[in-house]
């Protein structure tokens, strides 16, 4: 069973690679319909994520994971006021006040495979969703880091930074925070053995902050 999802899910990402999407959707279809759990089969909304990404459908991006992140517990209203955003953000600026990159390294790391996972598609959602939903990215990304200072660092935490930093450029006068927190987020992907991937994925979040603050 379970070397069965293995390979119809490496199927589907050699499939994403090499840009033959044809049979992705039915690759897909397959495992959501005999995988014995929703756990079995979050792999494989990963990657049809990214298929729906390539297919530029944010707006189905945006119900898929809102529905993932509730079966795994967390539930985020779909209509955001800037109001509600805002007292968000200031929590979690308040929070990160006295924060140093020594204080985020002392963490204990993530060990709840649940809540690795939620951490994983919030990252998801915020990287899609901010062409459909603006206003959801803040709150995703102040859970994401509530989330590390509650139940530990791992690497998603770092894409919660760069997300954060690039929010207070947009929805906060804090700049000197926002520099703050891009430069932590670069010291931590400059100590993680995926540094290069991480560059890959957040250099627009960080070089855009850097870009305004300077």
């Amino acid at each position: 069973y379970f070397l069965s999802l293995e390979l119809y899910e490496m199927s589907v990402t050699v499939s994403l690679t090499v840009g033959k999407v044809e049979n992705v959707s039915s690759r897909l279809d397959t495992i959501f319909t005999n995988a014995k759990s929703f756990d079995d089969a979050l792999n494989a909304r990963v990657l049809c994520t990214k298929f729906l990404a390539s297919q530029a459908r944010f707006g189905e991006i945006t119900r898929e994971t809102l529905n993932v992140l509730s079966t795994l517990g967390e539930v985020f209203p779909r209509d955001n006021h800037l109001a509600h955003v805002t007292d968000v953000l200031n929590a979690t600026k308040l929070k990160l006040k006295d924060v140093t990159e020594e204080t985020v390294l002392c963490l204990p790391p993530m060990k709840d495979a649940r809540k690795l996972n939620t951490m994983k598609f919030m990252g998801l959602l915020i990287s899609y969703g901010h062409y459909t939903s603006p206003n959801l990215v803040p709150l995703l990304c102040c859970r994401m880091i509530n989330m590390t200072f509650d139940d530990g660092f791992c690497e998603d935490s770092i894409s919660g930074l760069a997300f954060l930093s690039h929010v207070l450029v947009q929805y906060s006068s804090d700049i000197q925070l926002a520099s703050r927190i891009g430069r932590m987020t670069e010291f931590l992907i400059s100590r993680n053995k995926n540094e290069n991937s991480l560059r890959a994925r957040l250099s627009l979040w960080t070089l855009s902050v850097k870009a305004f603050v300077e």
